[in-house]
């Protein structure tokens, strides 16, 4: 039997639309539906043919275009058209995809850019990130990391540092004046000063030196005379103490974490010192870095002492864990390269009034590599007012 093609397909769509009109206008039509399952039998055995020649889908798809009264013909140019381009789209780089929507939403394109951040195993940037122009371009970007805002601390952590590290490799002990005022229990003290020499914690080849401390007070008068020496590691770790008056008849040897070696004092002796300054400082300053933003603010030629300085000022507005204070002050010595003086200042007790002293260290007349020895870390030295025993 040969196939009958359109005029079949044609006729059969008639008859449906033709049927389902009577029907909605007078109520079902037993002659359209005589006509229609008689076409249908004949039609079966058409399909049956067509059904070895052609994929049942197609013979679908063309029954449905027929219906809806498109053109096959027009169709098949359509469907030839997506195909190139679905194939174009799969088979060009991601980027073209880019130029094709920037052509025709340019502003949805634009306001669809994406920040990327980079990670350890990204390579390129997706190209969908891509902005429009380099879109255009073809061009694929290496991601890297978002810029990291500088914080106002990082200029004063590199001079501690650095000072550290210079002092660690040049100097192993130095003399000075040490000005220390403190407040204690809500208590500012006396300005008190001394003299005092240390030796720096070093391993060497002869072996290791410990940290070592002798200070004579010197004012006010009531503490005037007092000396104290400390060696780590020495005779427990504990204080030797002369008292100056009746006191000074008998060595002590104190707790230096005891209530009574720290009696007015806000730190315990082995905190004393150039380098353990420095090591505060930097440990400070990284603390309050890791908090947040703050106010910093770096002078040079400044004059302390007769000495040229570098100021680093530190403010913090809002008082908050872990800051411990309002305001602090850090001169360097240019030609020493160290910190020489230390000032915090707490918070004001109400809007308009001063900032009040926390703490202040200031280190003058400070000659370097004296060449101290166990000599100089000893009550039994001569120059010193120990009592025998």
């Amino acid at each position: 039997m040969k196939i009958r093609r359109l005029p079949c397909f044609t006729h059969f769509v008639t008859l449906i639309v033709r049927a389902e009109v009577v029907k909605r206008q007078n109520g079902f039509c037993h002659k359209c539906s005589g006509a229609i399952g008689q076409f249908t039998e004949e039609w079966m055995l058409i399909r049956a043919k067509i059904v070895k020649c052609a994929p049942l889908w197609s013979l679908t798809i063309f029954l449905a275009l027929v219906v809806s009264g498109l053109s096959p013909v027009a169709l098949a140019q359509d469907a030839e058209t997506v195909s190139e381009a679905a194939e174009k789209d799969t088979t060009e780089p991601v980027f073209r995809v880019s130029k094709l929507n920037r052509e025709k939403a340019p502003t949805k394109l634009a306001s669809s850019v994406a920040v990327v951040e980079a990670t350890p195993n990204m390579g390129q940037v997706p190209a969908e990130m891509l902005t429009p122009e380099a879109a255009v371009a073809g061009e694929y970007p290496s991601a890297q990391s978002p810029a990291v805002q500088n914080h106002p601390l990082d200029k004063a952590i590199e001079l501690a540092t650095n000072g550290l590290a210079k002092m660690r490799a040049s100097v192993s002990d130095y003399s000075a004046i040490l000005v220390k005022r403190e407040r204690v229990n809500g208590v500012l003290s006396s300005p008190s000063y001394m003299r005092v020499k240390v030796r720096c914690p070093r391993q060497t080849e002869s072996g290791t030196t410990p940290f070592s401390v002798y200070m004579k007070f010197l004012k006010p008068r009531k503490c005037a005379g007092r000396e104290v020496i400390w060696v780590e590691g020495q005779d427990d770790n504990k204080l030797c103490v002369h008292e100056s008056g009746i006191m000074g008849m008998k060595r002590l040897h104190l707790d230096p974490d005891g209530w009574l070696a720290m009696q007015n004092n806000k730190y315990p002796v082995y905190d004393v010192g150039l380098e353990n300054l420095m090591i505060k400082l930097i440990e400070k300053a990284q603390r309050d870095k890791s908090a947040g933003m703050c106010e910093v603010q770096y002078r040079d030629g400044v004059e302390l002492m007769k000495r040229e300085c570098s100021l680093i000022e530190l403010r913090h507005q809002e008082k908050k864990a872990p800051y411990d204070f309002h305001k602090a002050q850090v001169f360097i010595d240019k030609e020493l390269n160290l910190p020489i003086r230390f000032v915090s200042y707490d918070w004001p007790r109400c809007p308009g009034a001063e900032p009040e002293l926390i703490e202040e260290y200031t280190y003058a007349k400070i000659a370097l590599n004296q060449g101290f020895t166990d000599l100089d870390f000893s009550p039994d030295n001569p120059a010193y007012k120990y009592p025998s025993r």
